[in-house]
């Protein structure tokens, strides 16, 4: 795998769905992770995802420098990038 795309989130149920159906309808050529992170929220957030059968990582709120740095760490591939809902 050579691309990782990070996305953590706090209370982004307006906009987390398109992001991720964005990334899954792309033309990648290569092969590629999505990882989202949850930093505590408490709106829909997390039953969007889960209804778009993505793996979640969750913590409590800890702020988006926190969740960047779990994303970071979990990441598998050659390169990887942030995408930034908080």
């Amino acid at each position: 795998m050579k691309i990782s795309i990070i996305i953590p989130f706090y209370n982004s149920e307006k906009t987390i769905r398109k992001c991720i159906l964005s990334i899954l309808n792309s033309n990648f050529n290569e092969k590629f992770e999505i990882i989202v992170i949850d930093d505590g929220s408490t709106d829909k957030s997390l039953e969007i995802i889960n209804d778009l059968n993505i793996k979640i990582l969750s913590q409590k709120n800890k702020g988006a420098g926190a969740a960047r740095n779990r994303g970071a760490k979990k990441h598998k591939a050659t390169y990887f990038s942030l995408l930034i809902l908080m």
